[in-house]
């Protein structure tokens, strides 16, 4: 696999985010990679080999928007409720 990233180091990222990230997903690398880089990523375009043919993904950020994100926001719906994992 090849990806090509863009960062915008100015946008830093805080350390528990790569290590929440790589908590998820131990087995890849590339979150110890992402930490070295530094900022926050807006763009990447991702080629790999599926069935010998290639496949190529991209992601762009559109914008970013640093003002606090009110708690509402994460309120359960109406209408939906909260209910245990099995």
């Amino acid at each position: 696999m090849e990806v090509d990233l863009w960062m915008a180091p100015a946008l830093a990222m805080p350390a528990a985010f790569y290590d929440a990230m790589k908590s998820l997903m131990p087995a890849d690398p590339m979150f110890d990679e992402y930490k070295k880089i530094g900022g926050m990523q807006l763009k990447s375009v991702s080629t790999m080999k599926v069935g010998g043919h290639p496949i190529t993904t991209s992601m762009v950020v559109t914008s970013v928007d640093k003002a606090p994100i009110p708690a509402a926001t994460f309120d359960v719906p109406a209408g939906y409720k909260v209910v245990p994992m099995r």
